[in-house]
């Protein structure tokens, strides 16, 4: 617990309990560590409202950078591996070639081609992935519609979907 001094202990430690507010501490915890009534750390809050905010804010902008970066940093290195998987898929096709021996004992090795699906799949998923990470990616809302005694859900695409179906249950 900070040393209390004098009369006034908030003043005293203006920026830690600033900092502490910004954090997310409740007045009942400020209280409690500086040894002081709820009604002065909220006459405390009350004087330095605008300080309040101010540091609210920017902290709310840090986290929002960090969270920017994160997307970022997450869809750098999803393109990075897009471009491996664009090297691999331009230089052997969507096809994988897998040997096989035929003919028994006095048979030969040969090259099988197939559909290279877990490939595709995963390309697939990760262009995706990216397309959320950007939110690029259309959003279709799940509409629950109630007729007597049925319930049916609708997947509309967009806006105009929405809209038309309304028209046409008038």
């Amino acid at each position: 617990m900070p040393k209390r001094r004098g009369r006034y202990p908030l003043r005293a430690h203006k920026d830690l309990v600033l900092a502490a507010l910004v954090a997310g501490a409740t007045q009942a915890e400020i209280a409690r560590k500086y040894e002081v009534t709820v009604q002065a750390v909220s006459y405390f809050v009350g004087q330095h409202a605008d300080e309040l905010v101010r540091l609210t804010r920017e902290a709310q902008e840090r986290v929002r950078d960090v969270a920017i970066a994160e997307v970022e940093e997450r869809v750098r290195r999803k393109a990075a591996l897009l471009a491996r998987m664009d090297t691999v898929l331009e230089e052997r096709g969507i096809m994988a070639s897998e040997p096989r021996w035929i003919g028994g004992e006095y048979g030969r090795e040969v090259s099988v081609e197939r559909f290279d699906a877990p490939l595709v799949n995963a390309y697939r998923e990760l262009l995706d992935s990216v397309g959320d990470d950007l939110g690029q990616k259309p959003r279709r809302p799940a509409i629950t519609v109630h007729d007597n005694r049925k319930q049916v859900i609708v997947s509309l695409q967009t806006l105009e979907e929405l809209a038309d179906a309304a028209d046409a249950e008038r």
